[in-house]
């Protein structure tokens, strides 16, 4: 039977008590009432964690990260170092909607001997494994964005609706559908996620549809009940009513679905606040000053409350369309001699941030890929400054984890930015990265420079990873020591997250090819024609070569480390004012300081003034001991007393990117 029933984000009082007890949570926002259609008999509870017909024990992929903790591994599988290379096509099959810029974004959900995929138009269609042929097929064709995808559990599939907001259950035999709820009566929310089963629960969120076009639209994680729909409870992403100003701010809300610990706890990443950067009304997102609670946020709740355990935000305040998006890998592993249950979060904004996850506290925190200007909180208007990591940038994808050892996929991608609106001129290349980081300590194992965005998410079988990019390749690399050791050119981009069932790696090679450079011979890059491809070991027709533009290993960045510069010629000394105290000035400009060398006596007090001239935000800081101006906008200065010991000391500009770029400089105390 097929049911509807209709929901805003909150549900009356009437409706409470059949909420189990559960907590309704969010802002002082006026929500609707909601309408409920429902059975009169009360269901049979299912019994907390994973439902039984929906784990890897049986050599099958339920979900996006195939476990519950996002590990992101097939433990069943046979594909490892000695065999991946005879990996191949057993067969290849254009998908049903094979139209449009993108055909498919969600990860293959593998049950038996079915195939569930969810396309770009929220149609769900279940594929024979034997050959790829069609068994069922659920059409809705309602638009969506972003990485959308199904879950299994309960012998049903689950998906959201895209802009419609529903959330649908289908007969996983069948496809027939068995019940239908809307979260949202907004037409600018909808769902850009896959869902997550769990303890007899369906975990999804709405979100705004645009995230600078749709004033009032937020970021809503429900709970519902998997018999029929129902809201169990909801937890409203965003803090304060939109952070005071619903009338012009808007965000938040999951892209990826939560993960779980033993105890049941959820965890989770939240995206954007917006406007981002701001608008001519609201330059520099001041429609929403201050740390825009919960946005770009990794949390964990409890899940028979509802309540918030922890939250740990890396960049409060920004600016820039960088999420935190991913959903925390949850492990116990020892950390200083400790067992210690971790939780490692990452993000667009490019952190990897392990957290005690009981009560988040901080355990390492790392910096991948490139870091330019993306820590700053005001904007010229009159000319674009350009960000790393971008909107495209960062940690896009979910990373995946075994045995104490993080692999993380990075974009390398800027968006530039004024005060009042983003630049999406092109020009700049689709580059990526994979890292290997300690899950106890946050340091480098090693990394891999790669000539395209690795958004097929990555997949570990036994000790090899596999990934795959926008250039259509699939490649695969040893986790010792992050070595390519074989390839397979699809016939399009990947953008859909891979799986692994048993011996079969499951790729949807089915958005736009942008290739790498130097990819085909004659440099005419092919159409894309999209493919939904079942690999298997023993047929072979892949590139076995190896390769890989490594990097020697390295500790990561922690945040506001001192960068390893060289010094430069030149001194500048200070001069004795009126009051007898010796000083000098600096001028910060964009992107240096006007002082390179400068000599003080030891054991002395010096006043260094620094006078912002430049068009965005710079300061100066000097470490061991420490001294800083603190953050300075553009006309401001600041005045800081040194007095330093005999030496040679380092003084930056701690803005990402800038001392990179040349903002430093040396003072030697005499």
């Amino acid at each position: 039977m097929t049911k509807m029933s209709v929901s805003r984000r909150s549900f009356v009082a009437g409706t409470a008590a059949a909420a189990t007890g559960a907590a309704v949570l969010g802002s002082t926002f006026n929500h609707r009432s909601a309408v409920f259609a429902q059975e009169e008999a009360t269901p049979v509870p299912f019994p907390a964690g994973p439902p039984a017909d929906a784990t890897q024990e049986n050599g099958d992929w339920p979900h996006l990260y195939g476990d519950y903790k996002g590990w992101r591994q097939a433990p069943t599988t046979t594909i490892d170092s000695s065999n991946v290379g005879t990996l191949g096509p057993a067969w290849r099959i254009n998908p049903v909607n094979n139209v449009g810029p993108a055909a498919m974004s969600g990860a293959p959900v593998i049950i038996g001997d079915t195939i569930y995929m969810g396309d770009m138009l929220c149609n769900v269609i279940a594929y024979n494994r034997a050959d790829g042929s069609v068994k069922w097929q659920a059409n809705y064709d309602i638009p969506t964005n972003g990485p959308c995808g199904v879950a299994y559990g309960y012998g049903m599939v689950f998906t959201g609706l895209g802009e419609s907001g529903n959330v649908a259950a289908l007969d996983a035999a069948t496809g027939a559908e068995v019940w239908r709820v809307a979260l949202t009566n907004m037409p600018e929310e909808g769902i850009r996620m896959a869902p997550i089963v769990y303890g007899g629960v369906v975990y999804i969120s709405i979100v705004p549809l645009s995230t600078n076009n749709n004033p009032g639209s937020r970021g809503i994680l429900h709970a519902l009940d998997v018999h029929d729909g129902h809201t169990i409870w909801y937890f409203d992403l965003s803090a304060e009513n939109l952070w005071n100003n619903a009338r012009v701010n808007m965000g938040a809300g999951l892209w990826y679905p939560p993960t779980f610990d033993d105890e049941d706890n959820i965890y989770f990443g939240n995206g954007n606040a917006a406007p981002w950067p701001g608008n001519e009304e609201w330059p520099s997102a001041s429609s929403r000053p201050g740390t825009n609670l919960y946005a770009s946020t990794a949390m964990s709740i409890a899940t028979e409350t509802a309540s918030v355990r922890w939250s740990f935000t890396p960049k409060p305040f920004d600016l820039f369309d960088l999420d935190y998006q991913i959903a925390p890998i949850i492990d116990t592993i020892p950390v200083n001699g400790v067992d210690t249950k971790i939780a490692i979060t990452s993000g667009k904004t490019g952190d990897v941030v392990a957290v005690n996850a009981d009560n988040g506290l901080i355990l390492w925190w790392a910096k991948v890929g490139k870091h330019q200007n993306d820590q700053l909180q005001q904007l010229p208007f009159d000319r674009s400054v350009e960000v790393y990591p971008g909107a495209l940038g960062g940690v896009l994808v979910p990373p995946a984890y075994k045995d104490g050892v993080v692999y993380v996929g990075v974009n390398i991608f800027p968006t530039s930015h004024s005060a009042t609106g983003p630049d999406f001129g092109g020009g700049a290349s689709f580059e990526g990265e994979l890292w290997a980081i300690d899950a106890a300590t946050g340091e480098t194992i090693w990394m891999v420079n790669l000539p395209t965005f690795p958004t097929g998410s990555i997949v570990i079988c036994n000790d090899v990873l596999v990934t795959a990019g926008l250039d259509g390749l699939v490649r695969a690399f040893r986790l010792s020591d992050g070595n390519q050791i074989w390839s397979f050119q699809t016939t399009a981009g990947c953008y859909s997250p891979l799986a692994v069932a048993g011996d079969e790696l499951i790729v949807a090679a089915a958005t736009g090819l942008i290739a790498s450079e130097e990819q085909f011979e004659d440099g005419v890059v092919p159409e894309a024609v999209f493919e939904l491809i079942s690999f298997q070991l023993g047929i072979g027709g892949g590139n076995t070569t190896e390769g890989g533009d490594m990097v020697a290993p390295a500790t990561p960045s922690a945040a506001g480390s001192t960068p390893a510069v060289t010094q430069s010629e030149g001194a500048a000394t200070p001069e004795a004012g009126s009051d007898g105290v010796l000083a000098l000035s600096i001028d910060a400009v964009d992107i240096a300081f006007s002082l390179a060398l400068i000599e003080v006596p030891a054991d002395t007090d010096v006043a260094i003034t620094v006078n912002n001239i430049g068009s965005i935000q710079h300061d100066l800081k000097i470490d061991n001991p420490e001294f800083w101006t603190g953050m300075l906008s553009p006309s401001q200065s600041a005045t800081v007393v040194v007095n330093l010991p005999a030496g040679s000391y380092t003084f930056y500009c701690t803005v990402d990117g800038h001392a990179e770029a040349g903002m430093w400089g040396t003072i030697t105390a005499v």
